[in-house]
């Protein structure tokens, strides 16, 4: 037996192994002849060698043999804790939003580029902004999170009446499509994590968002929730645009990238302007996806946004 599990142990260990044979004889020799005095000393000597004298002792066969295996088994053990340890936090620590950014730059993204938000801000000026919406607070580019939890690049302008978001193709430089929001039609504006309900197979998103609503306090039709081509649901939810996490923007760009800017600035509107028909709720923003293998697919691969892709622009 001890043969057969011999063959299965690493070279580095068979040492080990055949000492603590030869002293596992040597004891059972101690214990069948305890009157044969030289019997037990002559295996000793094989053993342990020449190490007896008068002014010396036997260092203990035991000790030995649990210093040796330390030695060996402790780095073994140390590297596959390590690796262990790293992959729990790894798995702990999942960020989807972080994840797409590592194999990527801030340059893959159009509107990284100089002048090109400037431009498109300019755009929608002299074709979109009247004068029913007021003066413009603020300009940012932002991730808007539709009801299929799909992440779509967006201009948002901040009026003094109204918010607007942008569909611009920044590849083509033109308007493909806007939305108007006016700040009196406002219910409540809630604040806070963005979460996925219980039971839900989403990974979490680790981020924060504002979610703007005007539905006088009443749930979604069944028609407007689970219709994909509805653009007119009462409900806007934001988050940070994928640009302000990256260290190649500057702080004065990742200001125009970021959603608590636009946030203060929002705030600051609806209080100066007597808003009185909004409430602002602080809580976790739900974001209703059980499954998601569309969107997650979606978001993964930041298709809602203009990027260079290899040797396509889309």
């Amino acid at each position: 037996m001890m043969d057969e599990l011999e063959d299965d142990i690493p070279d580095e260990f068979k040492g080990t192994l055949q000492i603590t044979r030869d002293v596992s004889k040597s004891e059972d020799l101690g214990k069948t002849s305890p009157s044969n005095g030289s019997e037990t000393s002559s295996v000793d000597d094989k053993i342990l060698g020449s190490n007896v004298n008068d002014d010396s002792t036997v260092e203990s066969p035991p000790k030995t043999l649990l210093t040796n295996i330390t030695e060996k088994i402790t780095p073994l053990v140390r590297r596959i804790s390590t690796g262990t340890k790293n992959s729990l936090n790894g798995i702990k620590t999942v960020n989807h939003s972080a994840i797409a950014l590592q194999a990527e730059t801030a340059t893959n993204y159009f509107t990284y580029r100089d002048g090109i938000i400037d431009k498109a801000v300019g755009d929608c000026i002299s074709d979109i902004i009247s004068e029913v919406d007021g003066a413009l607070v603020g300009k940012y580019l932002l991730t808007e999170i539709n009801l299929w939890d799909s992440d779509k690049e967006r201009l948002i302008l901040l009026m003094t009446n109204c918010v607007i978001s942008v569909k611009y193709d920044f590849i083509a430089l033109k308007i493909l499509e806007y939305r108007r929001i006016f700040l009196k039609n406002l219910d409540n504006v809630v604040i806070g994590d963005l979460v996925y309900p219980p039971g839900s197979l989403v990974p979490d998103r680790n981020a924060r968002g504002v979610r703007l609503m005007w539905n006088r306090g009443e749930p979604l039709k069944f028609a407007v929730k689970w219709n994909p081509f509805n653009d007119d649901a009462p409900i806007f939810t934001l988050t940070s645009h994928p640009l302000y996490y990256h260290t190649e923007c500057n702080d004065d760009d990742r200001l125009m990238f970021s959603f608590d800017e636009f946030l203060d600035k929002l705030r600051l509107i609806i209080g100066r302007e007597n808003y009185d028909n909004v409430t602002i709720h602080h809580k976790s923003i739900v974001l209703q996806n059980y499954v998601g293998l569309s969107s997650l697919i979606h978001n993964r691969n930041t298709l809602g946004f203009f990027k260079v892709r290899g040797k396509f622009s889309f």
